[in-house]
């Protein structure tokens, strides 16, 4: 009976602590997550006021592809290329930080501790609700709410707040762990797009 009572106790007190995570530790189990995989493949739809657009995004070792209906683009860890349909152009630039955020959802999360200040809303319903406030002036955002899948780490939905506070949502239809993919893949192939016009912007 004794040893009931002392493990009912400890796992009483051992519930705190199991839940007890601040919103720095959670993110950074989060990057872990996706940072440890081979590549990551993430099939989202984005809304922003009554516009709607479906994407995959493709990551891998900090590099990542991202393909839509308006656009898209290729990383390579160094080197972002943009390809415009509409434009008929391909931008090339170095970005940063902040600009790859803009474009790479899950960018936030990688740079939470270097480019925002976190708080943890919620931990219920099997999900981690946190905010992101930018730390640092030029982000096209005022804040990022992400929400983490509580099992698995994996953002479930990413909401942008703009500075004029309408709301750019993200949310991720499926993401999946995959095997590793050829280097070449995060580069842009001229061949993709022969016509376009190439703006160096570097």
């Amino acid at each position: 009976m004794k040893k009931l009572l002392l493990s009912i106790i400890l796992f009483i007190i051992a519930i705190p602590v199991i839940s007890a995570m601040t919103a720095s530790e959670i993110l950074d189990k989060a990057a872990s997550k996706i940072n440890s995989a081979k590549s990551i493949t993430a099939e989202y739809t984005i809304s922003a006021a009554s516009n709607k657009e479906k994407g995959t995004l493709i990551l891998a070792s900090g590099k990542f592809t991202l393909t839509s209906g308006s656009l898209r683009s290729w990383f390579d860890g160094l080197t972002l290329w943009t390809y415009s349909p509409a434009m008929g152009e391909v931008n090339i630039t170095n970005p940063t930080a902040e600009e790859l955020a803009d474009i790479n959802p899950f960018a936030v999360i990688n740079a939470h501790k270097q480019n925002y200040r976190s708080a943890l809303l919620s931990s219920e319903k099997n999900i981690y609700k946190i905010d992101l406030t930018p730390v640092k002036k030029g982000m096209a955002f005022s804040k990022a709410t992400v929400i983490l899948d509580a099992a698995t780490y994996l953002p479930k939905e990413i909401i942008l707040t703009m500075p004029d506070k309408s709301k750019i949502e993200i949310a991720i239809d499926k993401v999946t762990a995959g095997n590793m993919i050829n280097s070449r893949t995060f580069v842009f192939d001229p061949s993709y797009a022969p016509d376009a016009e190439i703006v160096d912007l570097r």
